[in-house]
């Protein structure tokens, strides 16, 4: 009772405890690199291999006992490799109202309080490094390894962690769970061990493309981990384990997990990034030497400027131009702005690419093909003097939509969810609320277009 982590985490998160048992540790090294054993093939999500080490811990408290510095802690890590996948810290930063009192066998300081005598960022030091990874997510860039220990260190932070040099780690899943929260993910889901649809659930993130964390403590409770699971195939999942890459591989859960780690604590499901901008319509279609209109919507609640405009690998930059140009557009808090991207020289390739839209906080990446062959949606459409007034707004079971200042009449009504993924194609001035399958679409916000000859209308619906 005097040293709550020592029954939970002794076992997880000190690499030296981890290979004195040496046969186990070279059976399990065997095996997790034997294709033939385990490793079933490469379809899983994360590439990243990080560790609690250095140079991951290198932001971490020092240990006041020691004078060495903090292991990074396991939650911290799993967390972190996530929002690294995900290239999003959904505006995530940090004030005096994150602060928190870090006891642990005798380790006894305030975060961030007592940074300079434990030599870890304030948070207006971590804050000015959290604008530095975000600026590297926009761009698609890989973050410096000074980047990552801070991004860990953020992460151990959101969840609260105490710190030793041996051990550092969480009292249960539930601070794994708040910490994503707090990073902006708001359906963040906790699911116990008990959970009928604990397994299903897993696997339907993981073929929805979203990792996930999964909390795992021996039968006796006297050890613990997180890891970060990131693929299912043939009813084995894909674990990473947070230990710059030993013990990744494939397993039967929970029962095959290393060290005994047999028993789910809880696994944090739905880690979906906030959507801060997105595309109407969400894919673009461009003839050779043509230009194409489309929207952007912002969700946040504060201006974007839109601060570079880049184009995927196969593409030539010189060859493309999107009007506003970077510096020269600023889309309103909730707003919704015009673009129109042009190709300028014309080709007879047909190619699949991308291209990416840098805001000041936050990114954008829309994929592209185009061909000599137009297929484009609505090239030559451009926004009108048109006003539409959607009644009820929010709606329960229907919505109506109403034009003015249109010379013509609307020809289509198009309804997009938060992806910018087209749910309902329609001639009617009505919706529904059912997607083109007629099945009812979920409570949230929405977003619709309505299409003229010459003109389109957007904005935003909430269904109740």
């Amino acid at each position: 009772k005097d040293n709550p982590l020592r029954d939970i985490l002794q076992a997880d998160l000190n690499r030296r405890l981890i290979m004195e048992d040496s046969s186990r540790a070279e059976s399990w090294l065997q095996m997790e690199n034997n294709p033939g054993a385990m490793l079933l093939n490469n379809d899983y999500l994360l590439s990243t291999l990080w560790n609690q080490t250095a140079p991951w811990n290198a932001m971490c408290p020092l240990d006041p006992l020691s004078n060495s510095r903090s292991v990074a802690g396991c939650p911290a890590v799993a967390m972190s490799q996530i929002l690294n996948f995900f290239q999003s810290l959904n505006g995530t930063r940090f004030s005096d109202n994150d602060d928190y009192y870090h006891s642990f066998s005798g380790r006894n300081y305030t975060i961030d309080d007592d940074c300079v005598e434990l030599d870890f960022p304030s948070f207006p030091e971590l804050n000015e490094m959290l604008d530095e990874v975000q600026m590297a997510f926009n761009y698609d860039q890989s973050l410096s390894s000074e980047l990552q220990a801070a991004l860990v260190f953020a992460c151990g932070t959101a969840c609260k962690q105490i710190y030793s040099s041996q051990v550092s780690g969480t009292l249960s899943v539930n601070q794994a769970h708040a910490a994503f929260r707090r990073f902006g993910f708001a359906d963040a889901t906790l699911l116990g061990p008990d959970h009928p649809q604990l397994y299903s659930s897993m696997i339907q993130n993981l073929n929805d493309g979203m990792p996930l964390l999964l909390a795992m403590v021996t039968p006796a409770e006297d050890a613990g981990h997180n890891v970060v699971v990131d693929g299912f195939s043939d009813g084995m999942y894909h674990l990473n384990f947070g230990w710059g890459g030993q013990y990744n591989g494939w397993y039967s859960l929970p029962e095959e997990v290393p060290y005994n780690l047999t028993v789910v604590e809880g696994a944090v499901l739905n880690l979906q990034p906030a959507i801060t901008v997105l595309s109407l319509p969400n894919a673009l279609q461009i003839e050779a030497g043509g230009s194409q209109t489309f929207e952007v919507a912002s969700l946040c609640a504060q201006p974007l400027q839109l601060m570079d405009f880049l184009v995927g690998d196969a593409l030539n930059p010189d060859e493309w131009q999107i009007n506003p140009a970077p510096g020269e557009a600023t889309i309103n808090a909730f707003g919704i702005m015009y673009f129109s991207i042009t190709n300028l020289v014309p080709t007879r390739d047909i190619i699949e690419s991308s291209i990416r839209m840098v805001f000041d906080n936050a990114w954008l990446e829309i994929p592209l093909s185009f061909s000599s062959s137009s297929t484009a949606e609505d090239p030559q459409l451009v926004p009108a003097s048109v006003h539409v007034h959607a009644s009820p707004n929010p709606f329960s079971e229907s919505c109506e939509f109403s034009i003015s200042g249109a010379k013509t009449a609307p020809r289509e009504l198009r309804i997009y969810n938060l992806k910018g993924q087209l749910l309902r194609q329609s001639r009617q001035n009505t919706w529904d609320g059912r997607d083109d399958a007629g099945k009812l679409c979920p409570t949230g916000l929405y977003f619709y277009r309505i299409l003229g000859e010459d003109y389109s209308a957007s904005g935003k619906l909430i269904k109740r």
